[in-house]
């Protein structure tokens, strides 16, 4: 498993590197005894890696001193076991996810994180104001309803409790594009853009504290995503397209993702 990431800059980045390469070794061992988990391998692959990393290096600016931490969807945990390595025992992590997730019961327990399994697909199996922060990375653009999924996390956030969210699939991705139209695999059900998010949240109860994009396409990604993926198919049509290079790699429509970070309010 060949991943790269920046040496680091300061104490946070040692803490976060240090936790990145725990977290690769993980998974490399579970690898080596589930090669066929297609899931595991497709999502900790190279960039796909990286970037999750990187965003929660990012938000860990925006978690409270301690509390209690709820990672949506959290499937190996990737974010919480981040979390226990770079703030030790200042959060009490819960995770929830369908019950196929407890075959990463190893994850779950490198970082103590309680699992309970979903059983609704919209409700969430907690007491009412229960936590400081919920944590979607990846999760709400695969929620069957996720207005009704909001209001659920508004129901179980405290007071002025944080929602982050991460990878949320943008509406103007060139990458959403070409993997829905042209190469009509791997793309996103449902997309998002800044404007709608933002209402989205409000509608739920939830202010935006920052909203942005993430995931931004590099001249590398756009060589192996697009012109070497099934290459006479790709070739063909990017060279008979209106797009350049340049063209791809500048705008809104070069980031593949949403992000962003949001409170729970009593009044909008």
């Amino acid at each position: 498993m060949d991943w790269t990431f920046e040496p680091p800059a300061s104490a946070l980045d040692s803490q976060v590197h240090a936790a990145y390469e725990h977290l690769a070794r993980l998974v490399a061992d579970y690898l080596d005894e589930h090669p066929d988990d297609t899931y595991l391998r497709e999502r900790t692959a190279g960039d796909v890696a990286v970037n999750q990393v990187r965003m929660i290096r990012w938000y860990v600016h925006h978690l409270p001193v301690g509390g209690r931490v709820l990672d949506w969807g959290c499937r190996h945990a990737p974010d919480s076991i981040v979390l226990r390595r770079i703030r030790g025992n200042a959060f009490e992590l819960h995770g929830c996810d369908f019950p196929d997730c407890r075959r990463y019961q190893r994850f779950h327990d490198d970082c103590g994180l309680h699992f309970t399994d979903l059983t609704d697909v919209v409700a969430l199996p907690y007491p009412d104001r229960w936590f400081d922060v919920v944590v979607a990375a990846g999760t709400l653009e695969h929620a069957a309803q996720d207005y009704e999924s909001l209001k659920q996390v508004y129901r179980v956030l405290a007071p002025g409790g944080v929602l982050i969210f991460t990878h949320l699939p943008h509406r103007h991705s060139h990458t959403e594009y070409v993997n829905r139209v042209v190469r009509k695999d791997s793309y996103h059900k449902r997309l998002y853009d800044i404007d709608e998010t933002d209402r989205l949240l409000k509608r739920a109860g939830l202010l935006p504290d920052h909203l942005g994009y993430q995931e931004q396409l590099v001249l590398d990604e756009c060589h192996a995503r697009i012109l070497h993926a099934r290459p006479r198919r790709l070739r063909r049509w990017f060279l008979q397209s209106k797009w350049s290079l340049g063209r791809l790699l500048r705008g809104r429509s070069a980031y593949t993702a949403l992000y962003g970070v949001a409170r729970k309010v009593d009044v909008m």
